[in-house]
């Protein structure tokens, strides 16, 4: 497995424009402002980039033009776990791990909530680990 390298991994917003649709124009410059600043890695579609307010198809866009915009000089890694059903999240993480993210990060909350006993958490996980087979995950 790829090592992804330490440093400076900013925590990406989402541009709207003043109809609120996502500025993806915006979002490319961006994207170029923290590469130019330094970034060694960029975290797409996370909590900074108001996923919970986006729909499936729109975290998909977001994450494939920051990757198209990237162009390989930086490693992108994006949020792949909206649900508690393993078999809908293991559906999105697949499709957002083929926009050319590096990993896709889970959101410790998602899988279960507040009241869930670990070794459920544990199951939740190996069966999503499972279902993705050998796509990189991280945890948040």
């Amino acid at each position: 497995m790829e090592k992804l390298p330490k440093g400076l991994w900013p925590v990406m917003l989402t541009p709207f424009d003043d109809s609120n649709q996502l500025d993806l124009d915006a979002l490319a410059r961006l994207t170029e402002f923290y590469i130019a600043t330094g970034a060694d890695g960029l975290f797409a579609n996370c909590l900074s980039s108001e996923m919970f307010q986006l729909t499936d198809e729109e975290r998909l866009r977001i994450t494939q033009t920051v990757v198209k915009t990237v162009n390989g000089r930086i490693p992108v890694i994006a949020t792949g776990c909206f649900s508690s059903d393993m078999e809908v999240s293991a559906n999105f993480i697949k499709n957002i791990y083929d926009t050319g993210i590096k990993a896709a990060v889970i959101s410790t909350n998602q899988p279960c909530n507040e009241h869930c006993k670990a070794d459920a958490f544990k199951s939740k996980m190996e069966l999503l680990m499972a279902k993705t087979e050998s796509i990189p995950l991280g945890l948040y």
